[in-house]
């Protein structure tokens, strides 16, 4: 797409000759907007380290794997996410992960805020979210800042 111009790092292809150095390409949420992320069709992650082309890195769903629900899935803003698990009345596991902050995106700190800012504006009970990291500086930053009600 038009997008991958935005892409942090862009698509080089396998290196057949010498180095053997695998295709690459580092394309995160954080170097769009929400409305460009949503012009997207959901798949599982996966890459084919070998591929000549974009469309052959993108086809690299392990073998192990299957492509059987890859049918350009609707992709939702977390807001959006809490919304429809709220609706069918379950609990929520988010998890944060290691986040790049790109060019149009928001500071970690504020990353680590609205995550659980949105359960709060959604009136989600604390008692049915349980928050997830790896990162222990992430689990402390909550408990600083959000332990009286999701500590």
């Amino acid at each position: 797409t038009s997008l991958a111009s935005k892409c942090s790092q862009a698509f080089a292809p396998y290196n057949s000759s010498g180095t053997g150095e695998a295709a690459s390409a580092m394309c995160c949420t954080s170097d769009i907007t929400l409305a460009e992320f949503k012009t997207l069709c959901g798949k599982m992650d996966g890459a084919d380290g070998m591929a000549a082309t974009v469309e052959e890195y993108m086809a690299g769903t392990a073998s192990w794997r299957t492509d059987l629900y890859s049918t350009c899935g609707t992709l939702v803003s977390h807001a959006e996410s809490i919304s429809l698990i709220k609706s069918h009345g379950r609990k929520f596991t988010p998890e944060l992960k290691t986040y790049t902050q790109g060019a149009v995106a928001l500071s970690y700190d504020q990353v680590r805020t609205k995550v659980v800012q949105e359960y709060i504006d959604a009136g989600v009970d604390a008692g049915m979210v349980w928050l997830q990291s790896f990162n222990y500086e992430d689990i402390e930053f909550w408990l600083d800042n959000f332990g009286s009600s999701f500590g």
